[in-house]
């Protein structure tokens, strides 16, 4: 966010990185919306995405393989572990397509990713539910998930248009409040042991 160099969807005088104006993704530009490069920050931009996916699925691979241990959980976890490759597959594709190159497949990734993965945790609360001595808080945790992944794909889906100053706050405060409620929720239930499977 610092090496951001201005610029936002509906202004491209603004200086810097906006809170509540900058989608993440605008972190990712080689050229800014101001018009100005963008060099270092879009590395990092795909560093950091890289950093996510590898994260995500080690964190949750130990998870899904305990679940798929067991045979009364073994679909529900397998059929969630084809959904967060594809996640992360869909995330890799938003850190190599730049919006200011290729807007429209990083629009398509990122709607992929966001998509489907509300499948991951909804998924693994069946698996959860499922083992007869699962720790009560880890079905409570994926639900949670579940539901703010649901409702952040909504809003994608049918949410306001970016279009508006308005619309895109929201879009942009949304995207930033679910990446670290789910960031959070992950973190607990990957980092956890307690709060998988006695």
């Amino acid at each position: 966010m610092l090496r951001y160099p201005g610029g936002t969807p509906l202004d491209a005088h603004t200086v810097g990185y906006t809170f509540d104006q900058n989608f993440l993704s605008d972190l990712g530009m080689t050229v800014a919306y101001d018009g100005r490069r963008n060099a270092l920050g879009s590395a990092l931009f795909v560093l950091s995405m890289g950093a996510m996916v590898i994260g995500f699925g080690s964190g949750l691979w130990p998870v899904i393989r305990s679940y798929a241990a067991r045979a009364e959980s073994r679909r529900a976890a397998q059929a969630a572990f084809v959904a967060a490759l594809v996640v992360c597959a869909a995330f890799a594709g938003v850190a190599l397509t730049p919006e200011d190159r290729v807007m429209g497949w990083h629009v398509r990734f990122t709607r992929l990713a966001f998509q489907v993965a509300p499948l991951v945790p909804l998924l693994m609360t069946v698996a959860a539910a499922r083992v007869e001595r699962a720790v009560r808080r880890t079905v409570v945790t994926w639900g949670s998930l579940a539901l703010v992944m649901i409702a952040y794909a909504l809003l994608i889906t049918f949410g306001p248009s970016t279009g508006t100053a308005d619309g895109l706050r929201t879009m942009v405060l949304a995207q930033k409040a679910m990446t670290v409620v789910a960031g959070g929720l992950l973190l607990v239930v990957s980092a956890v042991p307690a709060l998988r499977v006695r």
